[in-house]
């Protein structure tokens, strides 16, 4: 299963993906696939779910099975209407939006410099689960106060999502704080104490901490919660 018009190199796919919409600096190629290419890319991801090590393996390397396609499915349905709503509420697609609505609605013809977007729908559909999911078990926000210094909590872990961008990814370890309240601590994958607060995340136990607490609204959702910086444990 695969690219029938194209071979795509996966390093190529991701240096300025999403600039690229802007400012192209050479033709795309429109593409074609042997098989849905959400699915395809479904099963690219669960291909790293299950060996971590083998990530980002092109379309053309892959075959979608059935659970693929039904994500796939629900995928694009996600994605259509959140963008259709969008629009109905007067705010205009970007450039971007638009692309993405016309590759889930298969309006309009795949070109070679939008793989990026379709290899990492996985990653921002599990993305807006798991946040929903976080959400679904917390009280937003109502303050005030947009940054709370050196404040002691307590707060119990509920989900780590991994949040995949251009320039970095970030691993967000969601928590309820004392008030029931939505709070991540957001730590760049690059951060070598990452597996510590992984060890700390997993014990799924509550933890007595200190930190600056930012009062964020989350971009996709309106969703209020706090944002920690300065963590500290507390004995």
């Amino acid at each position: 299963m695969g690219l029938t018009t194209a071979t795509i190199n996966i390093k190529d796919i991701f240096e300025g993906w999403e600039n690229d919409l802007i400012r192209k600096s050479k033709p795309a190629q429109e593409v074609t696939f042997a098989d849905d290419p959400i699915a395809l890319s479904w099963a690219s991801y669960h291909v790293w779910t299950k060996w971590p090590a083998r990530r980002w393996v092109n379309l053309n390397e892959v075959e979608a099975h059935e659970h693929d396609r039904v994500i796939a499915a629900q995928t694009r349905k996600y994605y259509r209407d959140k963008l259709m709503l969008q629009t109905l509420k007067g705010r205009p697609l970007s450039e971007y939006q638009t692309v993405l609505y016309g590759i889930v609605t298969g309006e309009a013809p795949i070109m070679s410099d939008q793989i990026g977007i379709i290899m990492k729908l996985p990653y921002f559909y599990t993305e807006d689960a798991y946040l929903a999911d976080v959400f679904g078990q917390t009280q937003p926000v109502e303050t005030h106060e947009r940054l709370v210094p050196s404040k002691e909590d307590t707060v119990m872990p509920l989900r780590m999502i991994l949040s995949s961008r251009k320039n970095q990814e970030t691993y967000q370890y969601w928590f309820a704080n004392g008030q029931g309240e939505a709070t991540v601590w957001a730590v760049s994958s690059q951060n070598t104490l990452r597996s510590l607060v992984d060890s700390l995340f997993n014990r799924q136990e509550s933890l007595k901490i200190r930190a600056h607490w930012h009062y964020k609204k989350h971009l996709s959702t309106d969703r209020t919660h706090w944002s920690l910086g300065n963590v500290e444990l507390v004995s």
